[in-house]
């Protein structure tokens, strides 16, 4: 049989993992067009393992069946372990175990007891003459002299036609692709000179070439450089505004992440302290976007916190502070309260819920560092490190918009004279913090550059606080709504905002028109009276905030 190596690139000898399992019909062509009409391209992928390894895959069942007869019929085999009997560490793993299992914990010890230190997963090492995939991405790269120094030893190897880590290879090309997604005016012209490409059609082909490469990866072999490519890719995704994608692939990295254990802090017993702050940040991220993605965008959690015994990532590799991810331990820090309480954003339901949910926030929000303050932010190193900048406002509008979340149908509901009072509260301090996410984010998006990668978000809370306070004045059939003058004036600055970026994004765009669409509808006043207010309002704060000056 011919090796499915030589064939032409794109064509696969086999249907993808996703085709197999539905038992459909696969064109074998990455995405393949079944993957593609579902709307789940990022988990088509083809195996490149030998069909001898397939066919074992096949009978695990039927095998494991009989082993389960024959151990009800002989529990004294038991007895034949002794003291001196090793266990591979990965056998766990091979019979379909997932780390942190009871049988898993039932025999840690032994295991632990046998091996040093935890063998690290191998990375898949291939030369691009047999991996057409890798011959692909390699010669899209740029040249060398336009890379950093950080792969000059990867460099190296690929000019000695070593064998290349496959992983490692898709980690640098999606890199590529994130890196060229946001370039400043002059950079982004440099680039487009040298490479002969506008730098958006290199960052998608980039993509496309991380997301072929990743292909060549055997399933069911995971590594670390897999979640960071993930990562990287998700990120690419969500700056573009295509969440569901991104969805999907989160839900990939948190799958693959469990595989090695990242939720369970003794796993990573016997490891560097490097690869174990790693292990954590990495979990730290996944954990933060998982949580958001169910908030904001009514998705279900992928990750059971129940199981997770994972310390935070303790920030101590950089040589200066703050750590460029504090933004991101600071949430994750939240949500660990939060789920320590309520497991899952849906369970935020009745008016009691909603109140101690805002309250633990608030709790969380007054205890920010200085140099992410609500009130008087330490803006010292903001010069020396601009992401401080970024970060602060980011922390600070994702900060509102979790408190909004579980007010959204709230706020949109029609209130009658009979309506509980805590109701009206709640209704009360979310028109508050929508008005101050609105200021929040009008003031980021003054000073992002187009170009931002998180000029996506800032569009995003704009869209969902403007829809949301959009219909609670459409449905306030009773006027009862407090601050409805502040209301319009914010919704008519929001849209002006947008209006601005209009040309600049798809996204920007489509948000743009869907408002304009939502707030013609909107029964106003016009005077010059209530002019004067629009351009001279500002949005009183929560009590939160007040408390703090």
């Amino acid at each position: 049989m011919a090796d499915p190596n030589t064939q032409q690139p794109v064509q696969h000898r086999s249907a993808c993992a996703e085709c197999q399992r539905r038992k459909q019909k696969c064109n074998r062509q990455w995405p393949c067009n079944q993957c593609q009409k579902r709307k789940v391209a990022s988990k088509c992928a083809f195996s490149h393992s030998e069909p001898s390894s397939v066919g074992e895959n096949r009978t695990t069942g039927s095998t494991s069946q009989k082993r389960s007869a024959d151990f009800e019929d002989d529990d004294h085999d038991n007895d034949s372990l002794g003291e001196d009997d090793d266990i591979d560490a990965d056998a766990f793993s091979k019979m379909g175990y997932l780390a942190g299992s009871l049988v898993s914990d039932l025999l840690s010890k032994t295991v632990i007891s046998k091996t040093e230190s935890p063998r690290p997963p191998l990375e898949t090492l291939k030369t691009s003459s047999e991996c057409p995939a890798l011959e692909r991405a390699l010669a899209a790269l740029p040249q060398r002299p336009q890379m950093d120094t950080l792969y000059q030893r990867w460099w190296d190897a690929r000019l000695g036609s070593q064998p290349l880590s496959i992983e490692w290879t898709a980690l640098l090309v999606i890199i590529c692709s994130v890196t060229t997604q946001h370039l400043d005016a002059d950079t982004r012209a440099k680039i487009e000179t040298e490479m002969g490409d506008s730098v958006d059609n290199l960052s998608v082909s980039y993509l496309d070439l991380t997301r072929n490469l990743a292909t060549a990866i055997p399933i069911g072999s995971y590594h670390i450089l897999n979640i960071q490519r993930m990562l990287h890719t998700i990120y690419w995704f969500k700056s573009e505004a295509r969440f569901p994608e991104a969805y999907l692939l989160i839900s990939e990295a948190v799958g693959e992440a469990t595989e090695l254990g990242l939720h369970i802090e003794a796993r990573a017993a016997g490891l560097p302290e490097f690869d174990r702050e790693i292990r954590r940040r990495v979990w730290c991220v996944l954990d933060t976007w998982d949580w958001q993605f169910a908030s904001g965008l009514a998705r279900p959690t992928l990750i059971d916190h129940g199981t997770s015994s994972v310390a935070q990532p303790t920030l101590s590799l950089e040589e200066f502070t703050p750590s460029p991810l504090l933004h991101m331990k600071l949430q994750s820090e939240a949500i660990a309260l939060l789920a320590s309480r309520f497991q899952a954003p849906k369970n935020v339901v009745t008016p009691k819920d909603i109140q101690e949910y805002k309250g633990i926030l608030e709790t969380w929000i007054r205890n920010f560092p200085a140099v992410y303050s609500t009130t008087t932010p330490d803006e010292s190193k903001d010069y020396g490190s601009p992401w401080i900048t970024h970060h602060r406002f980011y922390l600070h509008t994702m900060a509102y918009l979790m408190i909004l979340n579980p007010i959204r149908r709230y706020l949109a509901q029609t209130f009658s004279p009979e309506t509980p009072p805590e109701e009206h509260a709640i209704r009360q301090f979310g028109v508050d913090y929508s008005l101050l996410n609105l200021e929040t984010t009008t003031e980021w998006a003054k000073i992002a550059s187009h170009r931002d990668g998180r000029f996506h978000f800032i569009i995003f809370s704009l869209f969902d606080t403007v829809a949301v306070l959009s219909a609670a004045i459409l449905n306030d059939k009773d006027n009862s709504i407090p601050r409805r003058t502040e209301i319009i004036d914010a919704i008519d600055e929001a849209l002006i905002t947008l209006k601005k970026i209009y040309n600049l994004s798809k996204t920007a765009k489509q948000s743009y028109d869907i408002l304009s669409q939502l707030v013609r509808r909107i029964p106003r006043r016009r005077s010059a009276q209530s002019k004067r207010k629009r351009r001279n309002h500002q949005p009183t704060k929560p009590v939160l905030q007040q408390r703090e000056r």
